[in-house]
């Protein structure tokens, strides 16, 4: 829940078993403020699955930030001193071409099972 809201207490959404549902006149901006990199509609988080970072969807985010050293394990690209950006409080904006190659990534994507430590891989999920 701290992935999409400031606090477990936010007022702005309830919970609902496994779903956060925004409260009527909420926009998914003002309610979702965090680190989440997509928010749409009927496009749900993966639970205990994810998607493999393979080259197409690291091609899409290279092209997205021409200015950023992007690769399979820092998909946001490296701070100056060198760690990786996680787009920590802030975001990544794509919209028309790019936006829609990341959403087809995603519908198109095989799910693999998400491993427990020791892989060297990195997942999104």
């Amino acid at each position: 829940m701290l992935d999409l809201v400031k606090s477990l207490r936010s007022p702005l959404v309830r919970k609902t078993g496994g779903r956060l549902l925004l409260r009527k006149g909420v926009s998914a901006w003002t309610g979702f403020p965090r680190d989440v990199c997509l928010l749409f509609e009927n496009v749900f988080f993966a639970t205990g699955r994810g998607r493999e970072v393979d080259d197409r969807l690291v091609s899409t985010l290279q092209a997205a930030q021409p200015r950023q050293s992007v690769d399979k394990y820092a998909i946001f690209g490296y701070r100056a001193n060198g760690t990786v950006d996680g787009r920590t409080g802030n975001c990544l904006h794509l919209s028309g071409d790019r936006a829609r190659a990341l959403v087809n990534w995603i519908r198109e994507a095989p799910q693999i099972p998400q491993r427990c430590g020791g892989s060297p891989r990195r997942w999104v999920s």
